[in-house]
């Protein structure tokens, strides 16, 4: 009598039948098996990754504005004594996409025509781009918010009209050298204006509803125009919109409001960090934790942060020499700015409300931001750049970090002693004191050379 079998499953009708049930093929079988176990794997690491960050991809990127100009001029950069492109090297370490400045001038850097070979040289690299309009002849800043020489006399009804019209003839053409990317910011640091709509500084910047009747409601015009004319040349458009004042997170929600309620789009709200910068005696991640997710409920938009760094030296020159607050446990060493920077992208990674990070220019070197820099002053990669690619598991790092030091000084019983304790601590599960145990057998191990 014929043995019954499932309609459609007999050998050579079923190719599942024959892997799994033919005795004649036990190589089918296996082969069978280790797929489908590689599908479920699969599957379970994109559900994971979306149950972390709410996406699959996390932006993690660099404003790396000087790159291009440097390089030009014969500057290099290097790791672990090879030479190499910088953009190579940053995205080796993990970035996957570089902001890009874009001014309404274009005979300088940041033009749309230096804008272009910057993110020609990110597209050869695999990197995406995400395109910073300044609506400014200048790159802007919280406190600089210029109009552009070609507009500067216009009312806001016109500037608006001139506006859409430049940015949908930018992103075409943009698309013509075949950049491609999705994500944009409309201006810089806009909290107080943008295109020469500006409060200045004798304005009551406290006080929301002067703000938003006498300049949020005209900077939506211009925002809106921004984009109306980008999403004719591209339709799957983008935007962040990016704020400096973390701090003033009421301001920041009455801003967002403002600006939704006539007509803008916000995709994500960007944010200005940097918390070594005088003035922000609170700028620990637990408190920038706080008023990021604040800002994030009650906007009802995720966060970006569009601007952050953080020095590796104590006492440095220029324009930025007071941003010199170290953090607690981050001392202003090249140790603790690439301990800040892995812990702060650990913490961004994880957070539900936080989709991206983009550090300033990493690669700026030889100029006023070489304590922020991520490279020497000889253009060799700081341990920082590690950062990018030791992120997701900083306490395992912190240990081989640890260990790395030791080896590399004189025997150090304090160390060890600290290391061993460490090593304990994560086999108990408790996970940042093994990190800061760790990080102190490091600096011991430092100190100690």
């Amino acid at each position: 009598m014929k043995a019954n079998t499932p309609k459609g499953s007999g050998k050579g009708t079923d190719p599942i039948y024959d892997f799994v049930r033919n005795k004649d093929s036990p190589r089918k079988r296996i082969f069978y098996i280790l797929v489908c176990s590689l599908l479920i794997l699969c599957i379970a690491a994109a559900v994971l990754s979306i149950i972390l960050h709410g996406k699959e991809k996390f932006i993690l990127g660099a404003d790396t504005g000087y790159e291009y100009f440097m390089t030009n001029n014969g500057l290099k950069w290097s790791r672990d004594g090879a030479e190499s492109a910088v953009l190579r090297i940053l995205k080796k370490s993990g970035i996957n996409t570089v902001r890009i400045g874009v001014c309404v001038q274009d005979d300088d850097i940041g033009g749309r025509n230096y804008a272009s070979q910057v993110a020609l040289r990110a597209k050869e690299n695999s990197l995406d781009a995400c395109f910073v309009f300044f609506l400014s002849d200048e790159e802007t800043s919280i406190n600089n918010q210029k109009s552009p020489l070609i507009w500067d006399s216009l009312p806001v009804a016109e500037k608006a009209d001139a506006v859409k019209e430049y940015s949908e003839a930018t992103v075409r053409y943009f698309k013509t050298l075949g950049i491609k990317t999705h994500l944009f910011e409309i201006g810089n640091e806009i909290d107080f204006g943008i295109c020469g709509v500006f409060a200045g500084h004798e304005a009551p910047q406290n006080d929301t509803q002067w703000l938003s009747e006498n300049i949020w409601v005209s900077e939506a015009k211009i925002l809106k125009a921004c984009q109306e004319g980008i999403l004719k040349a591209d339709a799957k458009a983008e935007f962040v919109i990016h704020l400096a004042s973390w701090t003033m997170t009421e301001r920041c929600a009455a801003f967002i409001k403002t600006i939704l309620e006539n007509g803008v789009r916000v995709d994500y709200t960007g944010l200005t960090y940097f918390p070594s910068s005088s003035g922000v005696s609170d700028g620990v991640l637990a408190t920038f934790e706080e008023r990021a997710n604040n800002l994030s409920v009650s906007s009802g938009k995720p966060v970006i942060i569009s601007e952050t760094a953080y020095p590796c030296k104590d006492s440095f020159p220029g324009i930025y020499h007071e941003w010199k607050s170290a953090l607690l446990n981050y001392p202003l060493t090249e140790n603790g700015q690439r301990n800040f920077l892995s812990d702060l992208l650990n913490f961004c990674y994880r957070h539900k409300n936080i989709k991206g990070v983009f550090y300033k220019n990493p690669e700026w070197y030889n100029g006023e931001w070489w304590a922020f820099a991520l490279f020497s002053e000889d253009g060799s990669a700081r341990e920082s750049v590690d950062a990018f690619s030791i992120f997701k598991d900083p306490e395992l790092a912190a240990i081989d970090y640890a260990e790395k030091a030791l080896n590399e000084t004189e025997s150090n019983r304090i160390s060890k002693q600290l290391l061993q304790e460490a090593k304990n601590e994560l086999r108990e599960g408790n996970i940042e004191k093994a990190k800061f145990l760790a990080r102190s057998a490091e600096a011991e191990a430092e100190a100690r050379k």
